[in-house]
């Protein structure tokens, strides 16, 4: 005679709802928050594995009990399962600096940094250093190897604005957080910047910046001329 198994309930529960976030994540972008984009295809493979399995479990929920009590399995899946949810569900915040630091931009300290990854089209050329999502490491990778180089040329740049309190009180730095793998190998690249209002900056704000690139130190820094509060983007991160 078949009877209600409530432990073989409580994991088709853990199951169906593992397999509903996995899909949550997948199909609103934001398993982008966690993982570099080119691991989506084991996700997607782990989404199917997931939702095979809560369908198998289903058919379970009825039979003889065969688990006496809740196995310490339960548990963490369960815990796992919360933790995903409710722990830092946006992804890194910049309280990452508190852990990891910045790494700014200087002579010869970042190259190599994703240089396999780019194309030779993405080279500075020009007077105007034009900084995205895509060209952010190959830019910083440019200008540690070649300051001379590019310094006098306008800057357009965003990301988040960082001030410490051993900065002038004229300085800040900006940065945007890099994700080879995950977000558990992440590090935080940025520049620094010079602007007369810098102290009325809001902590972590993200902003638009124009400037010219000069050189102080061997270390290149923005003269900002024009700044700006932007928008923070849904995905903040940039990818090697």
């Amino acid at each position: 005679m078949k009877r209600f198994n409530k432990n073989e309930f409580l994991w088709f529960l853990i199951l169906f709802f593992f397999t509903v976030y996995i899909y949550y994540l997948i199909s609103t972008g934001k398993i982008f928050l966690f993982i570099h984009p080119k691991l989506i295809v084991y996700t997607s493979f782990s989404f199917v594995i997931f939702g095979t399995l809560t369908v198998f479990q289903f058919f379970n929920i009825f039979k003889v009990k065969t688990r006496a009590k809740m196995k310490n399995g339960f548990l963490l899946f369960a815990f796992a399962l919360v933790t995903a949810v409710f722990i830092a569900p946006g992804g890194l915040t910049p309280d990452i600096i508190n852990q990891k630091g910045v790494i700014l931009v200087s002579s010869n300290n970042i190259e190599n940094i994703g240089k396999h990854t780019h194309s030779k089209e993405e080279i500075i050329i020009g007077n105007t250093i034009e900084f995205n999502a895509k060209n952010y490491i190959h830019y910083l990778e440019e200008l540690s190897s070649n300051i001379e180089k590019h310094k006098g040329k306008k800057v357009k740049i965003s990301g988040f604005a960082y001030k410490e309190e051993n900065l002038n009180k004229n300085e800040f730095m900006l940065f945007r957080i890099l994700i080879n793998c995950c977000a558990a190998d992440s590090q935080v690249f940025g520049i620094m910047c010079n602007w007369d209002k810098a102290e009325v900056l809001e902590k972590d704000s993200w902003v638009n910046v124009e400037g010219i690139l000069k050189v102080k130190d061997n270390r290149p820094f923005i003269l900002v001329k024009k700044l700006e509060r932007a928008e923070k983007p849904v995905n903040t991160y940039i990818y090697e």
